[in-house]
């Protein structure tokens, strides 16, 4: 807890912490901050003194949320939420207390009291949220049901298999509760409405927290599924299917108008060792998966702006970015030049780790490392190391880095780095035969950056 974003204490067990403050006249407003990590911070200001001698607060804290990069217009509607809870299971371990599912009050003809909470989780992850909704008699036949206003992209339905709401009374008046909190187990089916498919299928095991001393254990309720659907939203594989509903990837077509993009090169930085720099770029390297074939990339930016080679991605379909860590994002192409084989390509989301630009162009004898994924997406992250070995004019201009670090098939794409951990080039090309046998060649970044249209500031 925080005073004026100074350190105060910390709130015990029962949630009571008393806070003695003086207003006068040159402090006439204070700040009071409750911070719980992996919550968002409680904020509360007082601009004068309360007209009792003391205020109680109770307050209630959510998880940190999940925040797309920019807004999706995917459209979502509630088709049902069931309950799968026996009606004389005891949902209350508080002492004093006993009482039982059939007595909460929720039933399926009143679901409305999660819509809120469902759109405001919606809205906040950086989706439109719920269109006007419609209960069905199914979770997701949708199709036969009479058409909307506004026929949402996807579906939302919700299974509740599991309650417990915990806390503890007072020993003076146990119907006052405190510490309150609500265990709940949901089901979650997303189903593309255009499709008629179901997404995605998952389960979530989240829990509300919050004191509060009126014993509202419908708030609580609420707060949970809030926290429960957050949960299912927030997971990589949820944000993939969802995105993958509309068009997923641009289709890729010869008349490209090259928009500008104003990206922030990422801060270069020091290493002791090789070690210590590919260990830091590494997870900036991309697998670039499509129908027929792979290839590499990397990130330039925190909001997931990715370069790569156009020949990647030419009529290799719908195309998914497979990150180090393990999962997968649709993406979408924003520029391309077919004639310089250069492509910019964005999959939604923030925090993602970028490679820095170098600033100054690379020279004959400088080491480079190459990364990518040579011949199998199993080889994803392979790292080899050479030295620029030529500067080369190509057949339309272009002056390429010609270096000896080994390239295979599926390499194209990945970038070529320098001894700081910086890109110098985009791998494009090997040439293979009897007498050039370790010699591959890579585009200055210099000058992908100029034909894709990117400010890099």
């Amino acid at each position: 807890m925080y005073v004026n974003d100074q350190l105060h204490g910390s709130i015990d067990a029962g949630g009571k912490y008393i806070i003695k403050v003086k207003f006068d006249k040159n402090n006439t407003s204070y700040r009071l901050r409750l911070h719980k990590d992996g919550y968002e911070d409680k904020t509360y200001t007082f601009n004068a003194a309360p007209e009792k001698s003391a205020t109680k607060l109770f307050w209630a804290m959510q998880k940190k949320r999940f925040r797309l990069s920019e807004q999706s217009k995917h459209t979502f509607d509630i088709a049902r939420v069931k309950f799968d809870i026996d009606p004389n299971a005891q949902v209350i371990t508080i002492p004093y207390r006993k009482t039982y599912w059939s007595s909460i009050g929720i039933t399926e003809s009143n679901i409305h009291i999660f819509e809120k909470g469902i759109h405001n989780e919606l809205t906040t992850t950086g989706f439109k949220g719920l269109t006007n909704n419609k209960e069905e008699d199914n979770l997701f036949e949708t199709h036969t049901a009479p058409q909307k206003k506004e026929k949402a992209d996807i579906s939302i339905g919700a299974i509740i298999r599991n309650l417990k709401i915990e806390g503890a009374n007072y020993m003076f008046d146990p119907t006052l509760i405190y510490n309150l909190s609500v265990k709940m187990e949901v089901e979650w089916q997303f189903y593309d409405n255009s499709a008629e498919q179901l997404l995605l299928k998952t389960t979530t095991k989240e829990s509300s927290f919050m004191v509060k001393e009126t014993g509202q254990m419908m708030q609580g309720i609420i707060m949970a599924f809030n926290e429960n659907f957050a949960a299912a939203l927030n997971q990589p594989e949820t944000i993939t299917a969802i995105t993958n509903v509309v068009s997923g990837t641009k289709k890729v077509s010869k008349e490209n108008t090259v928009n500008p993009y104003t990206i922030a090169n990422s801060t270069a930085q020091t290493f002791d060792s090789y070690s210590a720099m590919i260990k830091a770029v590494n997870p900036t390297v991309v697998t670039i998966k499509g129908h027929k074939a792979h290839g590499s990339g990397f990130v330039i930016s925190e909001e997931g702006y990715i370069l790569t080679n156009y020949h990647v991605i030419k009529n290799n379909g719908d195309v998914k970015i497979k990150f180090q860590m393990g999962f997968e994002l649709p993406a979408k192409v924003l520029n391309f030049s077919e004639e310089h084989d250069l492509a910019l390509l964005k999959v939604m989301g923030q925090g993602f780790t970028p490679l820095s630009v170098s600033a100054k162009p690379t020279e004959v004898g400088d080491a480079v490392v190459a990364i990518g994924t040579p011949n199998s997406t199993d080889l994803s992250n392979t790292v080899t190391k050479g030295i620029v070995s030529g500067l080369r004019n190509y057949d339309n201009g272009i002056e390429l880095i010609q270096t000896d670090a080994s390239v295979s098939p599926g390499n194209s794409g990945g970038p070529l780095i320098n001894s700081n951990g910086a890109v110098v080039g985009i791998v494009s090309q090997k040439i293979s035969g009897v007498s050039t046998e370790g010699i591959a060649f890579a585009i200055p970044i210099g000058m992908a950056l100029d034909k894709l249209n990117i400010n890099l500031q």
